[in-house]
C-alpha cells in the first residue's frame, strides 16, 4: 500500500480505470488550444505551459540541472522531440530561458525562503564537490 511505484490495489468491484493516453495522442499544442479556447486560459510567460503544481518543482529542476546537466523541463522536451510534438530549435530556445542558471536559482531562493532555509544550508546546497 505504501509502495508508490505500484499501481494500487482495486476491489474487485471497484471503479474501473481509464486510461486517456492509451485512447488518445497527447499533443501539448492541441491542449493548449482548447484551454485557450474553452476557458480562456493563458499561457505562462515564460512560453512552457507544462509543469505541475508543485512549490518544490524549482528545487527538482535545479537539482536534475546540477545533477545531470539537463532540468526535468529538458527531459519533457527531449520526449516532445522524439514524438515530433515540437521541433528541437523551438524546444532548444525555450529550454535556454528555463534552464537558466540565475533564473533556476531564483526560482530555488523562493522556495528556500517559503520553507525558511537558513542560509548556512543554502550556501552548503550550492557548492559543488
Amino acid at each position: 500500500m505504501l509502495n508508490v511505484y505500484n499501481d494500487p490495489e482495486k476491489p474487485q468491484n471497484g471503479p474501473l480505470s481509464i486510461k486517456v493516453f492509451d485512447y488518445i495522442q497527447w499533443d501539448p499544442n492541441l491542449i493548449e488550444k482548447t484551454l485557450i479556447e474553452k476557458t480562456g486560459w493563458i499561457k505562462p510567460e515564460n512560453g512552457l505551459s507544462w509543469g505541475y503544481d508543485c512549490s518544490l518543482e524549482p528545487f527538482l529542476d535545479y537539482t536534475y540541472k546540477k545533477e545531470f546537466g539537463i532540468s526535468t523541463v529538458g527531459l519533457y522536451f527531449s520526449h516532445l522531440i522524439r514524438d515530433g510534438l515540437i521541433d528541437r530549435d523551438e524546444a532548444m530556445k525555450t529550454l535556454e530561458k528555463s534552464e537558466d542558471d540565475n533564473i533556476l536559482k531564483e526560482k530555488l531562493e523562493k522556495v528556500f525562503d517559503f520553507l525558511e532555509i537558513p542560509q548556512s544550508i543554502r550556501a552548503k546546497f550550492y557548492t559543488t564537490q
